[in-house]
């Protein structure tokens, strides 16, 4: 369902006129609620929704090779309305894989204590 749902959403929206060969994907769930969640779990609920990115000709593919991501998890404090937000870049360099959780050469940022931070 979530595949079809987000080609519908890119055929309204407009697709590119060639597929992004290489790109970052920004990830936010946004939740009213207190519930902690699994992020990796949350990434996992995605797959129909980028497999659909990639059927509507918005990207050459989603491996590692060609799709990095950023993960965010925020809930609670204000938060009126849960909602998912995916945010495409196209990216000019090629996208690399690090081969650790973090290494020196990581560029990780602070975000508020109350969100989960991923950068992959």
């Amino acid at each position: 369902m979530q595949q079809e749902e987000m080609i519908a959403y890119v055929l309204e929206q407009g697709r590119p006129d060639k597929p992004m060969d290489k790109a970052h994907i920004t990830i936010t769930w946004r939740s009213k609620d207190r519930r902690t969640r699994d992020i990796d779990n949350l990434l996992a609920a995605m797959k129909g929704s980028i497999d659909g990115l990639v059927t509507a000709g918005v990207l050459v593919d989603d491996s590692a090779k060609h799709l990095s991501y950023t993960l965010f998890y925020f809930y609670g404090n204000g938060i009126t309305e849960s909602e998912t937000i995916i945010e495409i870049e196209e990216e000019v360099d090629e996208v690399q894989v690090h081969p650790d959780r973090h290494c020196s050469g990581c560029q990780c940022r602070s975000v508020p204590s109350d969100s989960h931070y991923l950068e992959g």
